[in-house]
């Protein structure tokens, strides 16, 4: 590969693979709004209460936009994690 896509990360393996754990769980628990919004489960299903006021439902104009946007945020953290593990850099970019 050329040199500009590898780099050395600087964190020790352990703290990587945390890094990495807490960026992906962090998408995990995005693509649970990403759930609701579509109403493809329920708060009750995906643990708990959502952070919206209760005035908005799944399936809503504005919730499904707010659901596109925990997707996007979902993808983006996964990508995040996987950038830390194989060190690419241009994984690294989107994470930040």
């Amino acid at each position: 590969m050329p040199a500009a896509t590898l780099h050395r990360s600087s964190l020790p393996p352990l703290e990587r693979w945390f890094a990495a754990f807490v960026l992906g769980a962090h998408g995990l628990i995005h693509l649970m709004g990403f759930l609701w919004s579509f109403d493809l489960a329920s708060p009750e299903e995906i643990g708990g209460p959502t952070l919206l006021p209760s005035g908005f439902a799944p399936g809503d104009p504005l919730v499904l936009v707010l659901g596109i946007l925990w997707l996007v945020a979902a993808a983006a953290f996964v990508a995040a994690s996987i950038s830390t593990l194989v060190a690419t850099s241009w994984l690294r970019r989107l994470a930040g």
